[in-house]
């Protein structure tokens, strides 16, 4: 890991130009990044239960397991699907915790409606793993 780091410092040093993996993925994250900054601090309550009634809320989930595959892409040496899924585990289920303690609107849906909470956040874990499973084999698999 600490060699990963001076790798990235070395790249920031050497200013080459980033891949189009490297762009997308950038992409990818400043897209779920202002998603959750939206949703957080200006949504509506109408708009939040807008976007869960519709599972529209999934989306930024696939592509945060998308991130959380190509996080793993860079941050590894030996790439492999069990040393992702466990990446992936304690990454998803941490941020289901977080949500539950420290997101008062998410703190508000699971004290009125805990069995669809508890459905909500399967949900989510599903479609973090999707993302993470669709950039294993489309992505990672096509280039080790």
């Amino acid at each position: 890991m600490t060699q990963k780091l001076i790798d990235f410092l070395e790249y920031l040093v050497n200013n080459r130009l980033p891949s189009k993996k490297e762009k997308a993925l950038f992409f990818i994250f400043a897209t779920v990044f202002a998603y959750g900054v939206y949703t957080m601090a200006f949504a509506s309550q109408t708009t939040l239960k807008f976007l869960g009634a519709h599972n529209i809320d999934k989306i930024p989930h696939i592509l945060a397991g998308v991130i959380i595959s190509g996080t793993y892409e860079w941050a590894s040496r030996h790439r492999s699907f069990r040393g992702l899924a466990l990446m992936f585990i304690f990454i998803a289920i941490g941020w289901e915790i977080f949500e539950i303690s420290f997101v008062p609107n998410v703190k508000y849906f699971y004290q009125i409606s805990p069995d669809l909470w508890r459905l909500d956040t399967i949900g989510d874990i599903v479609a973090d793993f999707l993302g993470t499973y669709s950039y294993w084999v489309f992505v990672m698999k096509r280039t080790k």
